[in-house]
């Protein structure tokens, strides 16, 4: 059986233009999104989720590291892949809806 994602990081921030913050874990809500994010409450985006996989490409491409917060994406799982069309859905049986918290 190939090793099952795990939750790396989770960000939010409280508002379009403030920094995201890490925390440890996070309320989520369905249909609305997570407690104290930027996007809780609105029509879209109500969680961003990247890999720490993909991550590494992008470095690799742009030959620079890249801070999983600074791409203001709410979840950061260690691998996976993830759906690329807007509006898909991750499976049930994915790390981030077993439970939003940070495995460190």
């Amino acid at each position: 059986m190939p090793d099952q994602p795990r939750v790396h990081a989770i960000h939010v921030a409280k508002a379009r233009r403030l920094p995201t913050r890490v925390v440890a874990s996070v309320e989520a809500e369905e249909g609305r999104g997570l407690v104290g994010d930027r996007y809780h409450g609105s029509k879209h985006r109500h969680v961003t989720i990247q890999t720490l996989t993909d991550l590494a490409a992008a470095s690799a491409d742009l030959g620079q590291e890249i801070d999983p917060g600074l791409t203001r994406r709410n979840v950061t799982l260690t691998h996976g892949d993830l759906p690329t069309k807007p509006g898909s859905f991750l499976p049930s049986t994915s790390a981030v809806s077993v439970a939003l918290a940070a495995s460190r």
